[in-house]
């Protein structure tokens, strides 16, 4: 086992031994099994490990087995203990646990000089992986299973079968951990590992092998795939800081690529046909669990959803400046003059009656703008000045007594202009 596993690290150049590697050690056979064979290897590594608190005293257990483990072979040990309140009712534990390691990983390696993070996935996590994309409808990536080497983690066991590293333990008589959740069936990979794999294993015992033999035969479809799929990202694909926008001129292009895309965002492939059945409908909204996804003239339009936070800010005479939910800062002028600068409203301070509330626009809401008599929609200003959806939802209104006065950077009231006998100006700036 130890030649292979060697044989298998140097082919593939994952690390060598002047780098040190931090081991995520549950206490389990494969992670065991990667302690030794790190060890007798001569590589250098410190161990992390996380107590969930999920199982009880079970956890605690498996915490001090890792702890004697590192303790009687000089080994550096981080430990992460979450605190069994952290878990609610409904919460994804196996999706949040997966956030929480690999984020302790990163944590250990930014502050402790590590050099890559070693887990201990083997074969058989691989075909597992590959099935259960299958079954949620994956792309070509998700037909690629796990990769060897991810960002700065490292999986040097995916060339044996979790059946040898349990022989391999046996026969050096090292004791491993059992987890008792690995045979509930609570878990979707439970139940892959322990009802759907077995019976694939009876219609063939090299399933594993036959599932390398479909990756290899994907390797060379994959590659040219990512490369087309850069060049579609180079020409369509724009990211900034508060947006991404995907540009639609090219709608042959999209069929192929935007499933890929929109994966990223936590889209699934039935919003993914239903966004390109879409796509000329302006204004259509899709939502994930991560992103909203809105459809503009010429583009789709994704912004990260934002957590529900109040949306009304009272604003002061002496009030300045202020940074959230937008940038604005107040000046107030005895001498005003009208300028031209984009974002800048002056106000007849003598008309408007503090504290001003700032909050999100609504449907309804309502502003006479400068020279008309009557009212028109905020909705309808919003649409004349071609502002795509997204951007709708960070357009604020400022109102004096419960009547709105300005839209910053949009437009101003003709009920708070400056006139001829202004005294006080009140000037408004928009900071983007």
């Amino acid at each position: 086992m130890i030649d292979r596993f060697n044989d298998f690290i140097d082919s593939n150049k994952l690390f060598t031994k002047d780098e040190p590697l931090l081991l995520a050690l549950s206490g389990g056979a494969d992670s065991l099994a990667l302690f030794y064979l790190l060890k007798g290897s001569g590589y250098t590594f410190g161990v992390a490990h996380v107590n969930y608190s999920l199982r009880g005293e079970e956890s605690n257990e498996d915490e001090a087995f890792v702890a004697s483990l590192c303790k009687k072979y000089g080994i550096r040990f981080h430990l992460n203990k979450i605190k069994n309140t952290y878990w609610k009712k409904g919460m994804n534990t196996q999706g949040e646990a997966r956030k929480i390691r690999y984020s302790y990983f990163d944590e250990i390696i930014n502050s402790e000089g590590y050099s890559k993070v070693v887990t201990a996935h083997h074969k058989d996590d691989n075909t597992e992986t590959i099935l259960m994309n299958i079954t949620r409808g994956t792309g070509l990536k998700g037909l690629m299973g796990l990769e060897k080497v991810q960002g700065n983690v490292v999986r040097p066991l995916l060339f044996v079968e979790r059946e040898e590293i349990e022989a391999y333990l046996r026969s050096n008589k090292l004791a491993w951990r059992e987890d008792s959740s690995n045979t509930s069936d609570k878990y979707k990979r439970n139940r892959f590992r322990n009802e759907i794999i077995p019976l694939l294993k009876k219609e063939n015992p090299a399933l594993n092998d036959a599932i390398d033999r479909l990756v290899e035969n994907l390797a060379s479809v994959s590659s040219s795939f990512t490369h087309s799929l850069a060049d579609f990202k180079e020409t369509y694909y724009k990211d900034s800081k508060e947006q991404v926008k995907i540009e639609t001129s090219s709608k042959d292009q999209l069929t192929i690529y935007l499933f890929d895309v929109l994966s990223e965002f936590d889209f699934n492939r039935t919003q993914v046909n239903a966004i390109l059945t879409s796509i000329n409908e302006v204004g259509k909204k899709f939502i994930s669990s991560t992103h909203e996804l809105f459809i503009d003239r010429k583009e789709i339009i994704i912004v990260a959803k934002e957590a529900e936070t109040l949306v009304k800010f009272e604003i002061f005479e002496n009030t300045t400046a202020i940074i959230d939910p937008i940038i604005l800062k107040f000046n107030t002028l005895l001498d005003g003059k009208i300028e031209k600068a984009k974002g800048v409203e002056l106000i007849d301070k003598e008309k408007i009656q503090f504290p001003l509330i700032l909050r999100k626009w609504q449907e309804g809401d309502r502003i006479q703008p400068l020279g008309m008599k009557g009212s028109k929609k905020v909705s309808d200003i919003l649409i004349d000045r071609k502002i795509n959806r997204a951007d709708k939802q960070k357009v604020m209104v400022l109102e004096s007594n419960d009547e709105i006065i300005c839209i910053p950077g949009i437009m101003l009231s003709d009920k708070v202009k400056i006139e001829s006998d202004t005294t006080v100006f009140w000037r408004v700036e928009l900071l983007i």
